[in-house]
């Protein structure tokens, strides 16, 4: 047969959508290296010089990427405006990345359902970095908030060397504010975590700020005692703020040989600020011990080291002025572009007419729900059958309704395992699907012929099968008797198109 115009026009078609998916898959392949380079480069603390890259990256993932890649851009983005300081910019696209995770909630529900999905490393830290914007911005009441959330993440995850940082960081920032006890409970509370997990570095952290509280206090006894052991830690990036405090309390009590001994080792190996600090100690030293050429050599080298001090903050001031003036003006064009798109759009709905497009939308709305009425029909046909076969089954061979497997073996392992509070091991889930197959022949090949399962929904069907109660299923699988009820509503929707309960779910699991 001679092919006609329209099954040419029909092969074209299939062919340019072959040409496109192809390129398709090709770009998400380009992007995605694109995003893992900036990646590696954030593990690596790069600095950052451009956020040309970050930026078309987060928009090519808000329109095209799954819930991890969007996050995990919008991420990368914020910490390279960090890095630029453009803090306004950097708590926008942090702001999103927590969003994209949780939605605009932050409970521990939705903490608990992304760390099913992988992403509560990837929020506890957004939620840190955010606590670091708003501490450098001195917005205070935001920055304790951003800090308590990323210590509930850590919590969940049971990163404790993360929730000692998350503790610091909340005793940093109530530091001279009020009530101003709160700063010293939040220290004391990172201090005996870092002692219960012997990780002597992070002690002496966290004992060198509480040094400093004490010294602030002019209790120097007690802040000498913690500067001891803080002291004895060879860690080259907390040296510099260690010795500042030790000088500080040198000086203080009127030891000014030891302070010397503190001020010059800054001069050595601290920061630029800390060698400002460091020249105008030596100078009163000197002062003190009526050495007045050295003080005036000491004081000349303080000149200079302010000079750099100066140059460095107003940079950063003029840096964070400049990007703010950006901020801005990228929000008024934004608002200038929204506002011409509405006024294209109005003016494009207009001219092709409302008719069409009610018409184009209730075209598309039935074919919709048409597809989707035929695939429920079709799983509930293929249900029914399964139903009949089950029944015909029963009746052929006589035998009990439902077989029951709590006096089995397995049965009573399980429930013991759940009142211990132990969790399976792979051995144990290998038994009982064994089990659960040999009792209901076929389960595991008639449930995923309905729906394809993740290993803890898998899992979750072989306990209810074998007769475990939703409770100590939340047990064996580390997670609440909520998420577990969610668990089984979310399978009925997977499995059958539409919206259903638990107990909608409980029974097709009876019925295999």
């Amino acid at each position: 047969m001679k092919p006609t115009i329209f099954d040419i026009s029909r092969l074209l078609a299939t062919v340019l959508l072959a040409v496109l998916v192809a390129c398709s898959a090709d770009d998400r392949a380009a992007m995605d290296a694109r995003l893992q380079r900036l990646c590696d480069a954030d593990a690596r603390y790069e600095q950052h010089t451009s956020d040309k890259e970050a930026r078309a990256l987060a928009v090519y993932y808000e329109r095209h990427g799954d819930a991890a890649h969007r996050a995990r851009a919008f991420y990368l983005a914020g910490r390279v405006c960090s890095d630029l300081k453009d803090a306004p910019q950097a708590l926008d696209y942090f702001q999103k990345s927590v969003e994209t995770v949780v939605g605009k909630a932050s409970g521990r529900e939705e903490m608990l359902r992304s760390a099913d999905d992988g992403l509560l490393p990837l929020l506890a830290t957004t939620y840190s970095q955010m606590g670091s914007l708003f501490f450098e911005q001195q917005v205070i009441d935001e920055a304790l908030d951003a800090y308590r959330q990323a210590y509930r993440c850590d919590s969940l995850l049971g990163d404790t060397a993360a929730m000692v940082y998350d503790l610091r960081d909340i005793g940093n920032t109530y530091r001279g504010g009020e009530p101003e006890d709160s700063c010293l409970h939040y220290f004391q509370q990172a201090l005996l975590l870092a002692q219960t997990i012997g990780d002597d570095t992070l002690a002496a952290d966290v004992q060198s700020q509480l040094a400093a509280y004490y010294v602030w206090h002019d209790q120097y006894d007690r802040a000498r005692q913690l500067l001891e052991p803080a002291l004895a830690i060879d860690d080259e990036a907390a040296r510099s703020g260690i010795y500042s405090i030790a000088a500080e309390l040198c000086m203080r009590t009127g030891q000014l040989d030891s302070a010397k001994h503190y001020y010059r080792a800054l001069v050595s190996e601290g920061t630029i600020f800390a060698k400002q600090g460091a020249y105008r100690g030596l100078a009163d030293i000197a002062m003190k011990q009526n050495q007045p050429g050295e003080a005036l050599r000491c004081l000349r080298l303080f000149e200079e080291a302010t000079d750099s001090v100066t140059a460095i903050t107003d940079g950063e001031a003029l840096r964070r002025i400049h990007a703010l003036y950006n901020y801005q003006l990228r929000e008024r064009e934004n608002h200038e572009l929204r506002l011409s798109n509405a006024r294209g759009r109005m003016i494009l709905i207009v001219a092709i007419g409302a008719l069409v497009l009610l018409v184009a939308l209730l075209v598309a709305g039935v074919q919709f729900y048409r597809r989707k009425r035929l695939l429920f029909a079709l799983r509930l046909e293929r249900l029914e059958r399964l139903l009949e076969q089950k029944s015909q089954a029963v009746a052929q061979v006589a035998a009990p309704a439902r077989p029951d497997l709590r006096g089995s073996d397995v049965y009573q392992r399980f429930d013991r395992m759940s009142q211990l509070g132990s969790l399976p091991a792979d051995g144990d889930w290998q038994e009982l699907e064994q089990l659960v197959n040999r009792v209901f022949p076929d389960f595991t090949q008639r449930l995923f012929s309905f729906c394809r399962l993740s290993s803890h929904e898998y899992h979750v069907c072989l306990l209810q099968k074998l007769g475990i109660p939703p409770q100590s299923i939340g047990f064996l699988t580390a997670h609440t008797r909520q998420s577990i009820s969610n668990t089984r509503a979310r399978l009925y929707q997977k499995a059958f198109g539409q919206k259903g309960r638990a107990a909608q779910w409980d029974e097709f699991i009876d019925s295999l």
